[in-house]
């Protein structure tokens, strides 16, 4: 089982695995390639919550 964050944006497909970067990550991706300002991006990054990926073992 793996934990990861998924972008906010309705379209984009981007994930992250949680961890202790993951907020970070997600934050410089949506300011990179979503261009919003840094302080929006933190706050969305921060609300999102860690999804499961369960796979077949």
């Amino acid at each position: 089982m793996r934990e990861y964050l998924t972008c906010p944006s309705p379209r984009c497909r981007h994930t992250v695995t949680a961890g202790g970067r993951a907020v970070d990550q997600m934050t410089d991706h949506i300011v990179s390639e979503h261009e919003l300002p840094e302080i929006s991006a933190s706050f969305h990054a921060n609300n999102l919550r860690p999804e499961r990926d369960y796979q077949a073992a």
